[in-house]
């Protein structure tokens, strides 16, 4: 492995060759992490670094394993038996839950649906936040005051 397991797609540990969707699977964990703080497959005190990947690809594959390939699935009862869902509202669940539906329904030579994820992104923080306007209006954060703006793609500061 040149990049950390615990993010790392199942293809990965398979010895699969990765494409696209490894780096969006990849993504998902990371999301995963970042709203739990780890993942099912962390664990601490690993002395055999062969036998962990091999662990963690399996917990992988069961995650993924446990995702419907059909779209008409309820996803509030799949969030429930996956792992990765464990402990987060119903609105994050189902996030994943999609957001993973995604990533296997996408073939090696496949462009994932960049547009279809982000719709998954966006629809989960408007469920939490109620905000209709997410990734247009910046006047909320508290950085704005400080003199420090965002337009364009450029961040410009004022002098104080």
């Amino acid at each position: 492995f040149v990049a950390p397991c615990r993010y790392a797609g199942v293809h990965a540990h398979e010895g699969v060759e990765q494409g696209r969707r490894d780096d969006m699977e990849a993504m998902v964990y990371t999301i995963a992490f970042l709203l739990r703080g780890e993942l099912p497959w962390d664990q601490r005190g690993v002395v055999d670094a062969e036998l962990y990947l091999k662990v963690v690809g399996k917990s992988k594959r069961r995650v993924l394993d446990s995702i419907p390939s059909s779209p008409g699935a309820d996803l509030e009862e799949v969030a429930e038996d996956v792992s990765l869902c464990q402990d987060l509202p119903p609105e994050l669940q189902e996030m994943l839950v999609k957001l993973l539906l995604e990533v296997k329904k996408t073939k090696f030579e496949q462009e994932p649906d960049y547009e279809k994820m982000r719709a998954i992104l966006r629809m989960a923080l408007f469920r939490l936040t109620g905000n209709t306007d997410i990734g247009k209006s910046y006047a909320d954060y508290d950085w704005m005051s400080a003199g420090v703006s965002w337009s364009g793609g450029t961040i410009s500061f004022k002098k104080q």
